[in-house]
């Protein structure tokens, strides 16, 4: 062997160690330094993620499950307006209901009355009184009225006069809901 070739493999072998000594040397530094620091950031980042995703899956299979029982209650609803269908295309038009509960769900298209203070109740023939349940907090000094055919009539007169549907179910003694229905559906001109 040459000496220049000696040198070369002696010169080969000091830069390979001074490259593993310096490489492990800035490796602990930087361990020191912080390093470990990130490392815990980016596990404890990774933990949170796998929790995001836990909750997010758990979230989803429940929205998952409330669709399905709406789907099943919408089935359920839609098998029972068509069996309503047919008992009512069977019924003769004599026997059908009237016109003041065919007319539910059927939106009424008009403004609502304008807020202002009530006037006085007007009078209403007095009649022979029907076995009506009265709300307990009705005052007693309202007496209910029977409700009659022009039901819808006399609630829209009261509406329009700003009285409150409360009011005007005690006055008639009807449900509220009877109200807000008979309202609805004298003012669309079924009744």
């Amino acid at each position: 062997m040459t000496l220049p070739l000696v040198f070369s493999a002696a010169s080969l072998i000091l830069c390979g160690f001074f490259f593993v000594y310096f490489r492990g040397y800035l490796t602990r530094r930087r361990d020191r330094a912080g390093g470990g620091e990130y490392r815990d950031e980016v596990e404890e980042t990774r933990k949170l993620i796998a929790d995001i995703d836990a909750a997010t899956e758990r979230d989803l299979s429940l929205i998952e499950d409330r669709l399905k029982i709406l789907r099943e209650v919408l089935d359920t609803a839609d098998r029972r307006v068509a069996v309503l269908v047919r008992e009512l295309d069977r019924t003769p038009p004599a026997a059908r209901p009237s016109p003041l509960y065919t007319g539910l769900g059927k939106a009424a298209p008009f403004a609502s009355p304008p807020v202002s203070a009530p006037s006085p109740l007007p009078e209403v023939p007095p009649s022979p009184p029907v076995p009506k349940a009265v709300p307990v907090d009705v005052p007693a000094a309202v007496p209910p009225a029977p409700a009659g055919p022009s039901i819808g009539k006399k609630a829209a007169e009261l509406a329009e006069a700003g009285f409150s549907p409360e009011l005007i179910a005690a006055r008639l003694g009807v449900s509220v809901s009877e109200v807000d229905l008979a309202i609805t559906v004298y003012r669309r001109g079924a009744v």
